[in-house]
């Protein structure tokens, strides 16, 4: 069941299925290969964004399975969730293809690992990102306006050849950056 924010709503049933599902398809992916998952999720966020109709205890497996997992949970809001999501994987990914787009196709063949680090994910499946950007479109217009702001800011700075106000730009993205 879907929710007015576009949370979904699932049983534990449900969610016994999915997990058992995706080790199913992790499993049919790498059949014959030797991979160890162990530790794989350990720094990785998860986000579980339960409301009034959550079941608590299925809150708790759920929540203590990707503990289990390596993963660090955090608890929000659906609301907040698709905030967050929004800046750091929405945005982000919607960037890296308005890159690829304002790119002269001849120009490709000489692009390096910085170019081809910042644009892999223009890479991902439209029929995954179409979906996701219509579902969160409110926070991602809001974001997306932001981002065209800090364009204009730095076009002016390079328009006015203002090296002190484009060395200021620069550093704080580094800073903020550096936080990571």
């Amino acid at each position: 069941m879907e929710t007015a924010t576009g949370t979904v709503l699932i049983t534990r049933d449900q969610i016994q299925q999915r997990i058992a599902d995706l080790g199913q398809q992790i499993t049919a992916d790498y059949a014959g290969r030797s991979i160890t998952f162990v530790g794989i999720l350990k720094g990785s966020f998860v986000f579980l964004t339960p409301t009034r109709q959550t079941d608590r205890e299925a809150l708790r497996s759920v929540s203590s399975l990707w503990k289990r997992l390596g993963a660090s949970v955090q608890m929000v809001s659906p609301e907040k969730h698709d905030q967050i999501v929004s800046q750091i994987s929405h945005l982000p990914h919607a960037v890296a293809s308005l890159l690829m787009q304002s790119i002269d196709s001849k120009a490709l063949r000489f692009a390096g690992t910085g170019f081809r680090d910042t644009t892999r994910i223009a890479q991902g499946d439209p029929r995954l990102w179409v979906p996701v950007f219509v579902s969160n479109k409110a926070n991602l217009i809001r974001d997306l306006t932001r981002f065209k702001k800090m364009s204009e800011k730095l076009l002016a700075s390079l328009k006015g050849n203002s090296r002190l106000v484009l060395r200021g730009f620069l550093k704080a993205a580094s800073s903020k950056r550096a936080q990571i």
